[in-house]
């Protein structure tokens, strides 16, 4: 599936999806909505409705800054409660961006200690 945002110059560009950004996105989904499951067959139309929404961020935080500096052509788009990480023009992953739930998003064996 191939999605679309609009660069700083008002061009669409088009963003490929890396299996790995799926999966993320759907591990990540039943942490942040536990009570709404999304079925395999509607992860791709639930991706690209919450990508579509989503915007660039301006306002990167320390870390991601540190990120863009290590990673140069990294973008990263919000969506209320993700965000899409996109590096030469591929979402290879998603992150929970929700303030209260960031910590949802290290792996479950560093969770449990």
């Amino acid at each position: 599936m191939s999605l679309t945002y609009v660069n700083k110059k008002g061009n669409e560009v088009k963003v490929g999806v890396s299996r790995h950004a799926y999966q993320r996105f759907r591990e990540r989904w039943a942490l942040v909505f536990p009570d709404t499951p999304l079925e395999p067959s509607d992860t791709e139309e639930m991706f690209a409705r919450w990508f579509a929404n989503a915007t660039l961020v301006k306002n990167l935080s320390r870390k991601e800054r540190i990120r863009v500096k290590r990673n140069r052509n990294t973008l990263y788009m919000r969506s209320c409660e993700f965000t899409f990480v996109v590096h030469d023009c591929l979402v290879c992953t998603v992150e929970i961006s929700d303030k209260n739930k960031r910590h949802l998003n290290k792996c479950p064996e560093k969770l449990n200690k």
